[in-house]
Order: structure tokens, then C-alpha cells, then sequence
């Protein structure tokens, strides 16, 4: 058939092929690869799927987090956050000066309390539903997740293409799985090997 394979999912492939064919665009021609039994030589006749454009909603966020610990019960934490909250609403506080002086989250504490462009699925659900909630330019109210007591601001949104992360996302995920199922039966095989059935018949 001239070496036609037909159409394949990329996880279906070995992975020899599959690692080799991932980057590859219509009419490239691969370096020789090595496998158990032989040499072989692949051509990309054509791809389909995964296509498709991935826009997103992209979040510029600031935030402050207060979190209890031993010398600070889950009460006082929110009562804290609650006045620090109330303090930059009123405008006493910049967010910026809010972030610095009160935030226990240190690494955005320093930068004010940004935490840059967020793409949904980044944070914990408490902290997304109330980043998706919150109208740019506004303050949220008051929340918890694990990690403490928050309150945030949007800054501003932007629309993000995301299609070639989303498109290596799933090829990863696809070779990824890939290897798990060879290894899978290369143990199987393995455990098959060294077991032995010791049979006692009783009379």
C-alpha cells in the first residue's frame, strides 16, 4: 500500500513513532528511527483534529490572603481580613499597600499582590468562581478557600488564544498515556515470568 498506515490517534502509535510524528508538519520526512525490529522511515502524508482555535478569558488579578496558624485562630484571620478589606474599599489603603503590609501570601505580597494574567483552572474553585464573579475594576467580597481568607480585584480580562498550549496539553497527555500502557503490559509480562501455581491435591 506504499507504506500507508492509515489514520491513527496519536496515542494508538508506538511511541517511537508518536514522539517522532508529533512535531512533524504535512510532507516532512523523519530521521531514520531504531525500533526492535528495525530501521524505519516515516512520512507525514497529512494531520487532523486537535484544529480547532482555544480562546480563553485571561484574568489580571491582585489579591490578599490572611491565613490562620498557631498563633492565629480561623476567627481572627477573617476578622483581619474583614477590617483590611474594609480598609481599601474606603480608599485609607491602596491594594498595593494592603498586599505588602498584610498579606500572607509573600510572593504576591511584595508585587502588591498581583499575581498576573490567571487562565481559568489555575486557582482553587473558591478563588476562580469569585475571579470570574468579580466585574473589572472592582472589589470582591470576602471568601475562603484552603488556603485562607481572601479578597480580590480583577484588574482588567483579555481574550487568549490558546490553541498551541491546549494542542500540547493533549499530545502530552496522549503520549503520556501511551508509555503507561507499555509499560503496564511490559510488568504484566514481567509478573507473569516469575510466578509459578504450586498445586497440593489432598487424597
Amino acid at each position: 500500500e506504499g507504506g500507508d498506515l492509515g489514520w491513527r490517534e496519536a496515542a494508538q502509535w508506538p511511541s517511537l513513532f508518536s514522539d517522532a510524528a508529533i512535531n512533524m508538519s504535512k510532507g516532512d520526512i523523519s530521521e531514520p528511527l531504531r525500533s526492535g525490529a528495525g530501521f524505519h522511515i516515516l512520512k507525514m502524508i497529512d494531520r487532523r483534529g486537535g484544529g480547532a482555535e482555544k480562546v480563553v478569558t485571561q484574568y489580571q488579578v491582585r489579591h490578599v490572603l490572611v491565613r490562620a496558624d498557631t498563633l492565629t485562630s480561623e476567627e481572627q484571620a477573617r476578622a483581619e481580613i474583614n477590617r483590611v478589606h474594609d480598609q481599601v474599599a474606603s480608599g485609607e489603603l491602596s491594594f498595593a499597600e494592603a498586599a505588602a503590609e498584610h498579606s500572607d501570601d509573600p510572593g504576591s505580597g511584595r508585587q502588591g499582590g498581583e499575581l498576573g494574567w490567571v487562565t481559568p483552572g489555575e486557582m482553587v474553585p473558591e478563588f476562580e468562581q469569585m475571579m470570574v464573579e468579580t466585574p473589572p475594576g472592582q472589589l470582591s467580597p470576602v471568601f475562603q478557600s484552603q488556603f485562607g481568607w481572601h479578597f480580590l480585584r480583577v484588574e482588567e480580562t483579555r481574550e487568549a488564544d490558546m490553541s498551541d498550549q491546549f494542542r500540547e496539553l493533549q499530545a502530552r497527555q496522549a503520549l503520556q498515556k501511551r508509555r503507561f500502557d507499555e509499560e503496564l503490559q511490559t510488568w504484566l509480562q514481567e509478573q507473569r515470568a516469575e510466578a509459578y501455581v504450586d498445586i497440593r491435591l489432598q487424597s
